[in-house]
């Protein structure tokens, strides 16, 4: 039984330290973000903000192609 309560014990700190260091509480880990994502962009002056009508226009279907006038035919495997 004295195992047990010890292997719960130690069960709870290591969860208490891996909440702690989940949290950053043990100290700045390191840059959060990735600020290389920004540097590699590739022309981000192109970037435009669309209004909320202009993004709507842009989402208007188009119609869809006519359907072809005769089924496709399948070719039967020989037996």
């Amino acid at each position: 039984m004295a195992v047990l309560r010890f292997l719960l014990i130690l069960l709870l700190l290591l969860n208490a330290l891996a909440l702690a260091a989940w949290q950053g509480w043990l100290g700045q880990g390191g840059v959060r973000g990735e600020p290389e994502r920004v540097t590699n962009q590739l022309n981000p002056e192109r970037i435009e903000l669309l209004a909320p009508d202009t993004l709507a226009a842009a989402r208007v279907p188009t119609e869809a192609p006519p359907a072809p006038a005769a089924p496709a035919v399948v070719a039967q495997a020989a037996p």
